[in-house]
Formats: structure tokens, sequence, C-alpha cells
């Protein structure tokens, strides 16, 4: 099977995290025998020239199912004019819409976005959502009730425990400092970099100082590293879909305290230590409290290579592919693609 990935976000030399996810699923995919060819976008800015070069690589390449990941412009642009079997892929912004705290123009950006995600999904031939929340998020019943819940996996061969002490060496850290890692970037203000800091300061006037790092500039193939180095991993995001950097943790056996946002509660399910509180500082310097002074790793590196692993989240978008390819092929096809029978 054929299949052209397309996305707005790849991995570069300068961004190196960039769309990182879709790239690793990409690689599984081929790992389990698909051909996937990878289609860059720049939607919000040249969305002509895109959208024609969109038509030219689907002509040129005659792909048996084009996978669009994220919605916004270019599922939508995609959805118009795609003439072979379409899977849309969410991944939370794009369906949820701004932030309260985005500055003015990126909210109307992002509920655009949204706006597009919208009218795109009832014209694609199948529905990928990376939580149930964002599932929950389509606003129509029956895009919900045809969507597939598919996390973004994880890369359980890098993302494994290693030796703290070994970890906190390679990166100079102090061996007896007490480290919470921010799981996102401090400058994206969807993030919620703030709560973050007013949950360790008042973790410091409950008695446990901690210092807050962040992962800014750091290669991926150091996440690994610096997961393993720390005591605990802290997200305070504003919203998420399936957010990968908690599966990371969790994968590498670190303690997660996290808001309630995606899938969080689900994937930390039966997870030791590791909490889910309300974004108030006390409640996250409490929970925080609990899992430092816990002083051990989580149980949870087996549940991720059961459920969350990249492998297992290709393996189920396969079975989609091939779902959609099928129904394509015996006429069953969705909105006003239907036209093109």
């Amino acid at each position: 099977m054929k299949v052209l990935a397309v996305s707005n976000i790849w991995p570069r030399p300068d961004s190196p995290f960039a769309g990182i996810f879709v790239r690793r699923e990409v690689l599984a995919l081929r790992a389990l025998g698909l051909d996937v060819e990878e289609h860059a976008t720049a939607y919000r800015r040249t969305p002509h020239k895109d959208w024609a070069a969109f038509r030219d690589h689907v002509a040129a390449s005659r792909p048996d199912v084009v996978n669009v990941y994220f919605g916004s412009v270019g599922a939508f642009a995609s959805a118009l004019g795609c003439p072979v079997p379409l899977v849309l892929t969410f991944g939370g912004s794009d369906l949820l819409g701004p932030a309260r705290r985005d500055p003015p123009v990126e909210k109307v950006v992002g509920a655009l976005a949204a706006v597009f995600s919208q009218l795109a999904a009832p014209n694609a031939d199948a529905i990928v959502a990376r939580s149930e929340q964002l599932r929950q998020g389509l606003l129509l019943a029956r895009d919900r009730q045809r969507a597939y819940v598919i996390p973004a996996g994880v890369d359980t061969a890098a993302f494994r425990p290693l030796d703290k002490a070994a970890c906190r060496r390679q990166l100079g850290w102090d061996p007896a400092e007490t480290v919470v890692l921010f799981g996102a970037s401090r400058h994206r203000t969807i993030k919620r970099f703030d709560r973050a800091q007013a949950a360790v300061r008042r973790l410091a006037e409950l008695g446990l100082p901690a210092r807050l790092a962040t992962i800014e500039q750091v290669p991926p193939e150091l996440m690994p590293v610096h997961m393993n180095a720390a005591d605990c991993l802290l997200l305070t995001s504003q919203h998420e879909g399936s957010p990968n950097v908690v599966k990371e943790a969790v994968a590498c056996g670190v303690p997660v305290v996290s808001v309630p946002v995606g899938d969080v509660e689900h994937v930390l399910k039966g997870v030791t230590p590791g909490l889910v509180a309300s974004p108030e500082p006390e409640s996250l310097a409490a929970a925080l409290k609990d899992v430092l002074e816990a002083g051990r790793r989580s149980n949870g590196p087996e549940r991720i290579r059961a459920a969350f692993s990249v492998d297992v989240s290709a393996a189920r978008l396969r079975k989609v592919y091939e779902d959609v390819v099928e129904r394509w092929r015996s006429g069953r096809r969705h909105g006003w693609r239907t036209l093109r029978r």
C-alpha cells in the first residue's frame, strides 16, 4: 500500500522537534511494509501554491490513501480536492482552538483553524483523533461516531529507563538536587509555564525546594537522558491532544504530575507514583510533593510498551488505511467527495 503523509510540520535542522512524532509514525509504518511518502505544506503562508503542489504530488505519486496530519486550512483544502481516499488526523489545537492566553492574532488564527477543521471532517473518509477528548470535540455526531482514537505513539527503543545518576553525570547536573522537568516549551503561552513556576515556588514553601528545568534547545537524541535525569515531569498546559511528553516520561519510568488535559488521565491510569491535579499552584505543589517524597521511579514503562508504543499506533493506523481503501473501492465516500464517484 502506498501512503502520502501530508503535514505542515516536519523535523528541520533548525527545529529538530517539529513534527518528530509524525516522522516517527511514518518510520513505523514503513517498518510494517507500507510505502510512505512525505509532503510538506505551509498553508498559512501560501495556500494557493501549496494546494496546487499537493494536487501535483498526488497526481504524480498515485497513492492509495492520503493522510493529512492536523486540521486547519490544509485539511480543508485536501478535503476539497483529494482524488483518493483521505484520512484526517487531528492533534489538539487544530480542533480545540486557541488558548485563552494566546495573543490576539493567534486567537483569530486558531479560531479559524478550528472552523476549517470542523468543515473538513465530514468530508474525510476516516478521522483519527489523538485522544477521546479530541474525538468529543468534533461537532457532528456522525463524525464522533466514526472517528478512531489513536494516540501518537512513543519510540520505546529510545524512551526507556536509564540510570539516573549516569544521566546526571552526562548532563553535568548536581546529583543531590531535586529537578522538576517542565514538559513543554516555556515560550508557548498555551503550555502555561507560569503555572509551573508558581507550583515550584509553592513547593519550596512546603519545604521541598526544586529546580525547574526546561527542554529548550535539547536535541531529540538527548531527550531520554534529560527525562531519566529528572525526578519528575510536570505538564501544565491549557489544553492538549495526546501529549507525547507524558507518555515518553512514563516510558522512562519518570513520575508525572499533570493538569487534566488530553488523554493524560487515561495514560496515567494505574501508574504510580504519578498524579493528575487541578491547575492551581497549591494543588500542583501538593501533587509534586507527594510524588517526589515517594522517592522512586514509576511502574509505567510496561504500560507504554503494551498500549502506547509507536509500533502499536502504526499497526492500528495501517488497519484504518486498509478499511478506508476497501470502502472507497466499493463506492462508500463522505460529504462532497461523494460527487467524485
